[in-house]
Parts: C-alpha cells; sequence; structure tokens
C-alpha cells in the first residue's frame, strides 16, 4: 500500500524481478464520485519464490528486512459519507509509490501500473451515530510494476491481480491490516521485456501505519490543465491539440506533463480520446473553460 517499500530478499533469480506486489484487474472505470482522497502512509512485507519451487506459498522465500526510504504518500479516493450499514463504499487507488532497498536486488522502485486500475470496495457493517465507519471488510486488487535499476530489472505481474484483503474500523484506514487471502493462488512474475516468468509471489501483506496530508506533485502550470506543448504563457493553443493528437495517435511521443493533458478528470489519470474532445470542444465548439491544475 504506501511508503515502505517490502524488500524483495533472496536470490536475485528468486525474482529477479519481482516484479510488483500488488495488482488488479483492469474494472470499468469507477463514476466520478469518488470525492474524498485520503493520504496513508503504511509498511508491508511479502514472500517469493524461484521457478521449480514447490507451489505452495508456505514454502515461499521470506523476504528480508528493508531498509527503507519513504516516499510519495499512497492516495486512496473512495465514495463519501454519512454510510449505513450494508453499503459498499467504492474505492480507487489514484497513487502508490514506494522505493527502498533490497540486499540482493539494491534499489527498488514500485509504483500503480500504468493504464491498469487499482480498484477495491469496504463493505459496511457497523456505523455510529453520525454514519461514519466503525466496522467493515476491505477488498482490493491491485496491478504494480517494479524497476531494480542496479540490477536492470523491470516487470509486473501480468493481468492477474494481487488480492487484498482485512478487516477496517475506520476511514480513512489507519490499523487495517490486509493480506492476500490464504486460499489465494501465488502471482506469477513476468520479465517487463520478454514477458518470461521469473518467479511467483505470494503472502503479501500491508498495515496502514498512519494518515498524511496530501504532498503537491503537480506538473501541471497555472492556470488551467491542458498546456501539453509547455508553452511559457501558459495559453491552450492549437499547438497543444497537436501535441496531444501526435501523443495519442502519430508518434505516441509521452506528455512531458499527463497531469496537464487529464482536462477530462478521469479518476485513472489516463490521457485518453476523452482529453481529446475536451479540448477540441474548449477551443471551437462551446469554448468552455478547461478544469484548473491541482
Amino acid at each position: 500500500m504506501s511508503t515502505k517499500l517490502f524488500s524483495l530478499g533472496s536470490s536475485k533469480l528468486i525474482l529477479a524481478y519481482i516484479t510488483l506486489m500488488l495488482g488488479v484487474t483492469v474494472g470499468p472505470t469507477l463514476a466520478q464520485d469518488l470525492s474524498v482522497t485520503d493520504c496513508l502512509h503504511s509498511t508491508g512485507q511479502a514472500s517469493v519464490r524461484p521457478l521449480g519451487a514447490d507451489v505452495n506459498c508456505f514454502l515461499a522465500v521470506e523476504t528480508d528486512p528493508a531498509s527503507s526510504a519513504d516516499s510519495l504518500p499512497t492516495l486512496l479516493a473512495r465514495e463519501a459519507g454519512p454510510y449505513a450499514v450494508g453499503d459498499t463504499i467504492r474505492m480507487e487507488f489514484t497513487r502508490l509509490t514506494v522505493e527502498g532497498y533490497s540486499s540482493d536486488m539494491g534499489y527498488v522502485l514500485m509504483e500503480l501500473r500504468p493504464g491498469y486500475q487499482s480498484l477495491g470496495f469496504v463493505v459496511v457493517s457497523a456505523v455510529d451515530g453520525s454514519g461514519n465507519l466503525t466496522s467493515g471488510q476491505a477488498k482490493f486488487n491491485m496491478f504494480m510494476r517494479m524497476e531494480a535499476p542496479d540490477q536492470g530489472l523491470a516487470g509486473h505481474t501480468g493481468s492477474l491481480p494481487v488480492p487484498l484483503a482485512g478487516h477496517v474500523s475506520a476511514l480513512p484506514m489507519v490499523g487495517a491490516v490486509l493480506q492476500m487471502p490464504s486460499s489465494a493462488a501465488s502471482i506469477p512474475l513476468y520479465n517487463e521485456s520478454t514477458g518470461a516468468v521469473e518467479g511467483r509471489l505470494c503472502d503479501v501483506s500491508a498495515t496502514v501505519d498512519s494518515i498524511c496530508a496530501p504532498v503537491d506533485t503537480s506538473c501541471c502550470v497555472d492556470p488551467t490543465r491542458g498546456n501539453v506543448d509547455g508553452s511559457a504563457d501558459g495559453l491552450i493553443t492549437m499547438g497543444d491539440l497537436t501535441v496531444l493528437i501526435d501523443n495519442l495517435y502519430i508518434s505516441l511521443t509521452p506528455l512531458a506533463c499527463p497531469e496537464a493533458g487529464n482536462v477530462d478528470l478521469s479518476l485513472d489519470g489516463l490521457v485518453t480520446m476523452g482529453d481529446l474532445t475536451v479540448m477540441i470542444d474548449n477551443l471551437y465548439i462551446s469554448l468552455a473553460p478547461l478544469p484548473p491544475c491541482p
């Protein structure tokens, strides 16, 4: 879940790309009513095993304690309360970046896998008189990617999500312990370049330690989103439209600031045809103003 890297210990082969540790299947885009964003710090650990080992997770190699460095806090969007017993509170991880050190792999960076939504929900089983959650069951599926630059490695968990579940006694979820269910199968770890399976991941767990104030890491330059050509005056022109079309359909050159291109305010932050439509409308049709930078 957030801030401290689960150190990927044991043999480089054992995971040579212990590609990620949390993953979730691509699902339908959530409605844009996840109006509350929780900022969280957490710690965690995982077990991995190399190819050829027994399939059972209890034979996996436990990762070593990591010398971890704080990274960007995790951001979790959710539906606002008040809640009632039986409600299902939809959630989506919109940012998760962790970094730290593994005894075998050196510096390791883990983040949400682009193009995949990390979705989840909490089923409410108890609330207080104000409609605040006091008890519930959380379930998440998360997609991630990992880099170990010292080893020249990068990887991911493919199309299989790593499921996490646990009891929640408050929102934000401070104190919650999320774990892979014992019935869950281990997850293949894929080499990002070749697609070859390098190992398997199992026994993932994470504990939410604290909440934090969200950190502004925006690359978007005021006053509005849309300045994808990086013009100094910040004006939105045909030049920005050209850059966006090139990014989406021609050279596919990445945007210098994807956040500036997310003019339709999609929760996943991806720049798509929807953003192009909004930009054209702003410039040539309704002239409706673009949303401000965050």
